[in-house]
């Protein structure tokens, strides 16, 4: 139909009248593209969540064999040897229970579990590297620390613009800090911030079921 229209000149003030009926084009303003350039600039290459402030702890069951390159820092009647290896920085601490703590560096990804077994991975790594260099050996590890779990969110963003950081006891925080100014939930417990990115799709299948219960009472 529609080739036979663009071929008939009688029938040319109705294919510009359907055009018109159907379609509006719309195009954006010079505050409307400037908008959209910073928002690309700011979010595009942000991924979904980071977690940081992670630190472990193993309780030394061998000590070195060989001398190590810590770099020693005194702390009152006990001292501490730090070193860095990749991307994980390894503190000694030696005290009554000699032991070695893990810090690894923020780690940003689209998966929590993904970030979970890729932060594993470069502490175990080190682990080994320790023990290939010094025979040093450790026993279980354990977190000792609360780590953040973030999710970028622009609505943090907003809050913070209003309101400053503001932490909830127990929660985490809201937060858009210096120098990125990017809009941050931060949750101690990944659980939580697994509920807050799925919160759209629990809300889209509440509000499935309650479409398909109105429907059934309406019969």
């Amino acid at each position: 139909m529609f080739p036979i229209i663009l071929r008939s000149q009688r029938n040319a003030d109705l294919l510009r009248n359907l055009l018109k009926t159907l379609f509006t084009v719309l195009g954006l303003t010079q505050p409307g593209k400037n908008f959209l350039d910073q928002y690309n600039k700011n979010n595009l290459s942000l991924p979904i969540c980071r977690l940081e402030n992670l630190q472990l702890k193993a309780v030394i069951t061998r000590m070195p064999s060989i001398p190590v390159d810590w770099k020693r820092i005194q702390m009152h009647n006990w001292a501490q040897y730090l070193s860095q290896i990749d991307g994980v920085k390894v503190r000694l601490n030696m005290g009554k229970v000699p032991s070695v703590e893990l810090m690894p560096s923020p780690v940003d990804g689209d998966n929590v579990y993904n970030i979970m077994f890729a932060v594993g991975y470069e502490c175990l790594n080190a682990l080994l590297e320790l023990y290939d260099r010094t025979g040093l050996r450790v026993g279980k590890i354990e977190v000792v620390s609360k780590p953040e779990w973030v999710v970028y969110d622009p609505v943090a963003k907003a809050f913070c613009r209003h309101h400053g950081q503001v932490t909830y006891n127990g929660i985490g925080k809201v937060n858009a800090s210096k120098p990125r100014h990017i809009g941050e939930f931060e949750f101690h417990d990944p659980r939580n911030l697994i509920d807050y990115m799925m919160m759209p799709m629990s809300v889209r299948n509440i509000e499935n079921k309650l479409d398909s219960l109105i429907d059934k009472l309406n019969k």
